[in-house]
């Protein structure tokens, strides 16, 4: 799938079934209160309001429809099928709400999903089977049961139950807590974001970029701070809002902001860090070159607020941010540089600049525009470089991209999905140091006051992500 194809990006809504996969519509934005969400007749996973949500669709769905249903023989075959109110079948292991021992299971299913695939699948794409509608106390599959076999959460409308019992249990253990909270504010932001953004991406997101560059819908300031600050809020997120002026927006629309807006917050951090903590220092600074190593869907879709550090750096006349991706979500080619014009008014009448350059491959500096050559900052964020499985960023990965960065002796930003993944990412990063002088962990891990308020979530297990909740630094540490 295009990472840039706005058709391709599905709501949790649609991908667990409570949504057209087309439109993004939910029941009760339906035209009609007889219209109903019908299956895909091959692969019973995609639902679709209309023949012409259908048919818009197809040219993604026909990616992944086969292979699909190939997944449903083998969930089949191995016994994840039932009757509704059955027993739940052994592979499910005991019930309970969230229950990890189904991740075999979906383990399975995703290799027989790249199989008939007959590639890895893509980040996009994976989704269908993180995010199916599974019951959630037995775990079968939706596409395996007859149809209205399943009982919708009323609350978040995310989670499903299987008739009878595990209905009833879902409602007891799930529906009006905190992970049914968590989930409902799930679905609010991608409304917002994503169903939403759908349906305006003509007119974009609120604020500069342009160009070629993606612009959800989520609110960013619109104008620069008009001098220098000592600090910036210390309370996080309500404190930048309120800062910033933001209109009292839903709450869910502030998440979706802090989601697009932790980018830029996250890189002024670690600059700020870098520098010595100081503001005087950042405000001293009339450019800055920042790379982005290891990047996914999630920097693209934030390029766009990224002219906030020119807002937020009233002295700083060129941001030249450089993105480096070896894992296809760039085209491999020339690196080329985009939206260097791509400012607000006020900016672009003070001649300020924010060009980016987008490099699919390797993380390498040899070859680039000399004026990204040297970074000032070197960020990766959610780089799993504490983790040994390829889709999540892979640590022998990260080895020649360190030892090139410890070289330069140019400062290195980690930033994680939860504080556990912070601990074990600054663990791996301090073993790959460990032989270089006057070069290591010189911050964290410690919690990143400008990660993402949005929650993520896999839905086999019983926790919430964040981006870039935690990070650790590198640098400079003086010997050597």
């Amino acid at each position: 799938m295009a990472s840039t194809d706005q058709r391709s990006i599905k709501t949790k809504a649609a991908l667990t079934g409570g949504a057209c996969m087309g439109c993004l519509a939910e029941p009760a934005e339906l035209p009609s209160p007889t219209t109903t969400l019908k299956p895909c007749g091959r692969c019973r996973r995609a639902r679709y309001c209309s023949t012409d949500c259908q048919r818009a669709d197809f040219p993604i769905h026909k990616t992944v429809c086969a292979a699909l249903a190939g997944v449903n023989a083998h969930m089949a075959a191995a016994g994840r099928a039932r009757t509704p109110g059955g027993a739940p079948p052994a592979a499910g292991g005991p019930p309970g709400a969230w229950d990890e021992m189904s991740l075999p299971v979906a383990s399975a299913a995703g290799v027989v999903f790249g199989a008939a695939l007959g590639r890895p699948p893509g980040v996009k794409e994976r989704e269908y089977l993180l995010y199916e509608p599974r019951c959630a106390v037995c775990h079968v599959p939706g596409a395996l049961l007859p149809a209205g076999a399943f009982s919708r959460c009323p609350d978040c409308r995310l989670v499903v139950a299987c008739a009878g019992d595990h209905a009833a249990t879902m409602a007891a253990t799930h529906t009006g807590g905190e992970a049914c909270a968590m989930l409902a504010l799930v679905r609010d932001t991608e409304a917002i974001t994503v169903r939403d953004a759908r349906r305006g991406e003509n007119g974009g997101g609120g604020g500069g970029s342009g160009g070629d560059l993606v612009q959800p819908h989520a609110w960013m300031p619109d104008a620069p701070v008009s001098s220098p600050w000592d600090a910036l809020p210390t309370d996080g997120w309500p404190g930048y809002f309120e800062w910033r002026h933001a209109p009292a927006f839903v709450p869910a629309f502030l998440v979706a902001a802090s989601d697009l807006l932790s980018v830029p917050l996250t890189i002024l951090h670690a600059v700020m860090g870098a520098l010595g903590g100081t503001a005087a220092a950042v405000h001293a600074r009339s450019s800055l070159t920042v790379h982005l190593v290891g990047v996914s869907d999630y920097e693209l879709r934030s390029l766009f607020a990224r002219e906030e550090l020119l807002h937020l750096l009233p002295n700083l006349k060129t941001l030249r941010l450089a993105l480096f991706s070896a894992e296809g979500v760039l085209l491999p080619g020339p690196p080329r540089v985009v939206g260097a014009n791509a400012t607000c008014d006020a900016c672009a009448a003070a001649g300020r600049t924010a060009p980016v350059l987008l490099v699919g491959g390797a993380y390498a500096t040899a070859g680039l525009p000399g004026a990204y050559e040297e970074p000032d900052l070197v960020v990766g964020l959610n780089s799993g470089i504490h983790s040994t499985v390829a889709a999540d960023g892979h640590r022998e990965e990260w080895v020649p991209m360190v030892a090139a960065i410890a070289a330069r002796r140019t400062p290195l930003v980690l930033t994680s999905y939860t504080a556990e993944e912070a601990v074990e990412d600054a663990d791996a990063l301090a073993v790959m140091l460990s032989g270089v002088d006057g070069y290591g962990v010189v911050d964290g891990p410690a919690i990143n006051p400008w990660g993402s308020a949005k929650p993520y979530v896999d839905m086999g297990y019983t926790e919430f992500y964040f981006n870039s909740h935690s990070y650790v630094r590198a640098g400079p540490t003086g010997g050597g």
